[in-house]
């Protein structure tokens, strides 16, 4: 139950995540993404003894949730990032231009 409790967080975070277009991703690679960010957050979860792979706990899926949406968060940003230094927005020392 816990290792499907962290599988559903990972796919809620996909789903705030979409809610959220500040990128134009593709859906493809953030679901995935958002899934296994949940499974490892369940992992530390359960590494802290916050319930367990067999065993439904909030503080184990406020984890899992947490652990995907950062894990979309980051990839948006660098995405971001690296569209603007293509764009030639902002020069790789960080200086705008």
């Amino acid at each position: 139950m816990g290792l499907l409790s962290w599988i559903a967080a990972g796919i809620v975070a996909f789903g705030i995540s979409r809610l959220l277009r500040a990128a134009p991703l593709y859906w493809a690679m953030e679901l995935p993404l958002a899934v296994v960010a949940g499974i490892a957050g369940g992992c530390f979860a359960t590494a802290a003894d916050f319930g367990g792979w067999n065993e439904l706990d909030l503080r184990a899926i406020t984890f899992c949730l947490l652990a995907g949406l950062s894990a979309v968060a980051i990839t948006r940003l660098i995405g971001m990032l690296v569209r603007a230094i293509r764009k030639g927005d902002v020069d790789v020392n960080g200086q705008q231009v």
